[in-house]
Formats: structure tokens, sequence, C-alpha cells
């Protein structure tokens, strides 16, 4: 298992106490892309296909931000599993 296997079902079973850093570089070593809105905000929007997570850099993060992660993240496993 690999060490953002591992991070992702970490993430997964206590998503409460999530970095953002660490959700970042699962999204990004998935393929999303990164942007931020505009100067001078705190939020991030990350997008890949049809999927827009917009996420805000703040640590631990919401738990309602972390969920909708973690269903896109395994969206996307879902889609490179059937390719």
């Amino acid at each position: 298992m690999s060490k953002k296997e591992k991070l992702f079902e970490k993430m997964k079973n206590n998503p409460k106490n999530v970095r953002f850093e660490a959700l970042r570089n699962i999204l990004l070593g998935l393929g999303f892309i990164e942007r931020q809105s505009r100067k001078g905000t705190s939020h991030y929007v990350y997008t890949k296909d049809d999927i827009i997570l917009t996420i805000p850099k703040k640590t631990p993060l919401n738990q309602i931000y972390v969920m909708e992660a973690l269903d896109a993240i395994e969206r996307v496993l879902q889609e490179q599993e059937e390719e």
C-alpha cells in the first residue's frame, strides 16, 4: 500500500482531523488542477473532468469539505479502475 493510499484510508476513518496539505497532495497526485479563485482569498478550487471542489486553506478542515473530497477521490479511483 502506497503512502497516499494509507493517507486516504486514514482520512476515510477520521475525516475530522485532516490537514489541508495532506488533502491537497492526494488531489494533485490524482491529476486535479489547483487554482486560487482570486488574490486575497483562502479558498482553493480543484477541478478534474466534471468534478469541481472548493476547499478553504484551513487546518484542520471542516468535515463536510473532507467528505466531499473523499467522494470525488473515490469517483476518480473507480474511473481509473474501469480503464
